[in-house]
This record gives C-alpha cells, structure tokens and sequence, in this order.
C-alpha cells in the first residue's frame, strides 16, 4: 500500500509489478517461461505434502529474500518444517505461507546466474555460487558473485522481459532473471 500511495512515475515498474513479486507465489504464474516447479503451501499439513511430492524438496517463506528461512528437506516430518526461523540478517521471524520446489541439483556445483534487463537493455549477468555445504547464493551465507558475459541466455533473458511487458501492459524499466 505503501507504493502505491506514491507518483507512480517515481516508481521503477511500478507498485503493481512491486506487489505480483513480493510474494513468490508469481513463480505459479509464469505462463510458458520455464521455471523450477512450484506448489504452494498455506499450512503444515500442505507443507509436507509439497515436500513428500518432491522429495528432496527447498523449502521457503512466500515472502522474503536473501536466503532467510530457507531449508532443505527430505523428510515431511522434519522438525524444523513449521516452525518459526530467525535469520542472522536480523529477518523477522517466519511460519509460512511457503513455496516448495524440488532441489535442483546443479545449484551446488554451477550455482545460478543473475541476468540483469535495464530499460529495455540486456545489461549485466552476475554468476552466484553457493557458500560450503549450502545451496543459498547469498553472501551473508558464504556465497560468491562474480560478474561474467552475458553468454547464451539473453534470449531467454529477453523472452521473460517480453512476457512481463505483456502481462503488465507495459514495458519493465528494470528486470532481473535468475537461472539455474
């Protein structure tokens, strides 16, 4: 509510595009761009079923970034599923809702790329390795990011921007695409 109480023109994409991505539940609403797939969870008992469809299951909160809450499970019954999680980045702590996707992994020796769009502009490609035994990117968990050419992946890179543009009846000023 916050964004879109201000001039939407200050806004890089604006608060519509803001409030569709704060929530990870976009990542059910891809449309045809390829992406890891995703089940939703609202309570402890859709938790484990998530994770017992998958099997070696991420486990995440809907809402937050940079790694916080995030887990990898095998077990439906594994104790920390559910409960409450406080992140040394000083996150709030978190009990679901939650996205569920089968480990992917490659996340472990190749890590993920970053791939930035900036006004329309294939711009830079940061690649992102996981930090000893974990699978998070993120620096504050032992991850590295390195910037590298953009290689192969601006096609896909660009199909997001184009499916983005249409969903939202504009073009992004700034996009950012993960792969795997």
């Amino acid at each position: 509510s916050w964004a879109a109480s201000l001039d939407q023109a200050r806004l890089l994409n604006g608060a519509d595009v803001f409030a569709w991505n704060h929530d990870k539940r976009y990542l059910t609403e891809l449309g045809d761009l390829p992406a890891v797939p995703t089940l939703l969870a609202e309570d402890r008992d859709g938790l484990a079923d998530a994770v017992r469809h998958f099997g070696t299951a991420v486990v995440k909160p809907r809402v937050g970034a940079g790694g916080a809450g995030l887990l990898v499970v095998t077990d439906p019954d594994d104790p920390r599923l559910g409960r409450p999680v406080r992140s040394h980045v000083d996150y709030p702590e978190v009990d679901g809702p939650w996205v569920v996707q089968p480990l992917v992994e490659s996340i472990r020796t190749h890590g993920e790329a970053s791939v930035y769009v900036l006004d329309g502009r294939l711009g830079q490609r940061f690649d992102k390795l996981p930090g000893e035994g974990d699978v998070r990117v993120n620096e504050e968990f032992g991850g590295r990011v390195h910037a590298v050419e953009t290689g192969d992946v601006g096609d896909l890179v660009m199909s997001a921007y184009d499916a983005m543009a249409e969903r939202f009846g504009r073009p992004m000023d700034y996009l950012r695409v993960d792969l795997l």
